[in-house]
């Protein structure tokens, strides 16, 4: 599977077009939502209160799970970002952003705040 997944990033990268200052601002929005969403994770381990409803991280992850699993979502989403054909990858970061922001404003509804 995972030679699937290489052979597909590598041909997409062959037909990916420029990275443009739009793609690189999607991005940049993408990777911000993912690290509010980490912050607000990180409060849920800190909080017996709360419980993760992330079916990978699972109910009470440690802080070394959701480092390891948001770390692999920043890369994961620039390299798929990057792979993908431009009309493609403006679609693709558009639905990450949007998925980020619901579940940001739905942790924030909960009472989920970040402390730094």
């Amino acid at each position: 599977m995972k030679y699937i997944f290489m052979v597909f990033l590598l041909v997409g990268t062959a037909f990916a077009g420029e990275w443009t200052t739009q793609d690189a601002m999607m991005q940049g929005a993408l990777s911000l939502s993912l690290g509010v969403d980490y912050l607000q994770t990180i409060e849920i381990t800190r909080n017996d209160n709360y419980y993760e409803t992330n079916l990978i991280l699972g109910k009470h992850p440690t802080k070394t799970d959701v480092g390891l699993y948001f770390s692999g979502c920043l890369v994961g989403s620039y390299l798929i970002a990057r792979a993908l054909p431009r009309r493609y990858r403006t679609i693709f970061q558009g639905i990450v952003i949007g998925g980020q922001i619901s579940t940001i404003i739905r942790n924030y509804q909960l009472g989920i705040r970040i402390r730094i």
